[in-house]
């Protein structure tokens, strides 16, 4: 196999890859202040504030005005 096969090979797997496409879903407001509450909670478990992180980390930046 010569270096032209090869490169064809590679050029041809590379049109198959398909895209993923992005997620552009947000997380609410409810959902947002509810996690906020259990990771500021002393009672709730690492697990539960690890998906309220994870919930907060998905919200959409605040717009903060000059």
């Amino acid at each position: 196999m010569n270096t032209h096969q090869v490169m064809v090979g590679v050029v041809a797997r590379a049109k198959e890859v398909k895209h993923m496409g992005r997620n552009r879903k947000q997380t609410s407001a409810k959902v947002v202040s509810k996690a906020s509450k259990i990771l500021t909670d002393g009672r709730y478990g690492k697990d539960s504030k690890s998906v309220a992180a994870s919930a907060l980390a998905q919200t959409k930046p605040l717009k903060r005005g000059k």
